[in-house]
């Protein structure tokens, strides 16, 4: 159910400005002045010529060769010596001394934006590059190792929850970009489906069927799957950036491959599980079967071609992934997790301009709640579209 404010066309912001006033206004004379005048801002800026600050000290010293601007980096040429370093903090905290509080200096070159990003630098919060002592740059997680069945059902659960994160508003950089075998996927981009791989560029035979055949598939089809979304919701009227993020920080969601290669892919997973797979437990097959069976659900309820056109064939498929979903939820004790599988460390290689944000975590119970509500309410719009007259219309809203 959306929110009052989106419904009467406001902004977020614009919501809190408007109750802000109105409880500012609900106060008595007295303090309902002290908070008007929280509520006003001012700023005050100055245009400050190069010849004012010396590295001297004497903030009205003649303008001196060279403090005179560079030339721009495009005319600089490489001479092929190299350029001695000279330490000016102390001249440059003497020159400081020439500027009063609350001034700031800016050049034509080095806007706020940048000044802002320097005060980042080294700040754990902010600085996606900043190590600890003893951390490394990225982790050291083998995504070529061999998978247990149990491994194989955690991965694709947590998978799952990351996805529905991003259903329910959060960036991929916070969910599914997160994971390494994502991220092996999809980058460097794939320029066809073979080197979609997690071996792509390994020479070594690392790595079992499960890992090769089944979670690759899997994580191929969700992939397709999240791009069916955003293709579609890219093409619609959002209020507010909240409701969707869109942003895929240079990543490609597999937009180029057609659906009927990668469902080719999932199908030989599919037959895999059923014929060749020889777990110690049935009802380790059962389980990755039900996922299995749920990805190809979602991938061809999705599918943006054909949807209008062929939308009686599309309810059965989100009612179809209800069972599924209820049996996901009975067989997840079976899972072993594997948290070094994904690692804010790969928000590192994104094209963000914002700072790094946690990981969301949603429980899988979360995760299927939400799936299930989505199931229910895209089965239903689908019968909707099956209108013929207001008598099937009644019966379908009934």
């Amino acid at each position: 159910m959306a929110f009052a404010w989106k419904q009467a066309g406001l902004t977020y912001n614009r919501y809190l400005a408007v109750a802000a006033r109105v409880v500012r206004r609900s106060l008595k004379e007295g303090p309902r002045l002290q908070a008007e005048r929280r509520g006003e801002m001012e700023l005050r800026f100055a245009k400050w010529e190069m010849t004012r600050l010396s590295l001297d000290g004497d903030d009205k010293a003649p303008p001196r060769p060279d403090l005179q601007p560079s030339p721009p980096i495009a005319n600089i040429k490489p001479s092929g010596k190299s350029i001695p370093a000279r330490d000016i903090t102390k001249e440059f905290n003497k020159a400081s001394k020439a500027l009063h509080l609350n001034n700031l200096v800016q050049d034509e070159s080095f806007t706020l934006f940048e000044a802002v990003g320097a005060l980042e630098i080294m700040d754990p919060k902010m600085d996606s590059g900043y190590l600890a002592d003893g951390e490394t740059l990225e982790d050291k997680y083998d995504v070529l190792r061999d998978l247990s069945p149990e491994e194989v059902i955690g991965i694709m659960d947590q998978l799952l929850c990351f996805e529905m994160a991003w259903h329910m508003g959060f960036p991929l950089s916070q969910s599914l970009f997160t994971s390494h075998y994502i991220d092996h996927l999809l980058w460097p981009e794939p320029k066809n489906l073979d080197e979609a791989r997690f071996d792509r560029g390994n020479k070594t035979a690392k790595g079992n069927k499960l890992l090769h055949i089944v979670l690759r598939a899997y994580c191929l089809s969700l992939i397709k799957t999240c791009d069916f979304v955003h293709r579609r919701l890219s093409h619609e009227k959002l209020f507010e950036e909240e409701d969707f993020v869109s942003h895929l920080f240079h990543r490609n969601l597999l937009s180029d491959f057609d659906l009927e290669d990668i469902q080719a892919i999932l199908y030989e997973a599919i037959q895999f599980v059923q014929k060749d797979f020889k777990p110690r437990k049935d009802i380790l097959r059962s389980s990755l079967y039900a996922r299995l069976c749920l990805r190809d659900l979602l991938l061809h309820a999705t599918n943006i071609n054909g949807m209008i056109e062929n939308h009686h064939d599309r309810y059965p498929l989100w009612d179809d992934c209800l069972p599924l979903i209820h049996a996901i939820l009975k067989t997840n004790a079976l899972s072993v997790p594997t948290e070094d599988s994904y690692s804010i460390k790969i928000q590192r290689r994104l094209a963000a301009t914002s700072p790094p944000r946690p990981i969301v975590q949603t429980t899988l119970t979360e995760a299927a709640a939400f799936l299930e509500r989505m199931c229910e309410c895209g089965r239903d719009v689908f019968i909707a579209m099956n209108y013929q007259g207001p008598i099937t219309l009644q019966v379908c809203l009934k």
